[in-house]
């Protein structure tokens, strides 16, 4: 499993030509995901995600 994440100003999601999500400014996230990946695994990644310093500080 392995993910990227990204500033965005506009971003979407195509399928077979058409659009199923799109967003104007702000976090574009992509991740991969192989069969034999385990919910720890996501579980971890997305810990990862949120603690990095993109996001602003809660509280």
């Amino acid at each position: 499993m392995i993910g990227l994440i990204q500033r965005v100003t506009e971003a979407r999601v195509e399928v077979d030509n058409r659009t199923v999500a799109q967003i104007d400014r702000g976090i574009l996230a992509l991740i991969g995901v192989e069969k034999q990946d385990e919910s720890v695994a996501a579980q971890r990644l997305a810990q990862r995600i949120i603690q990095y310093r993109i996001f602003p500080d809660a509280g």
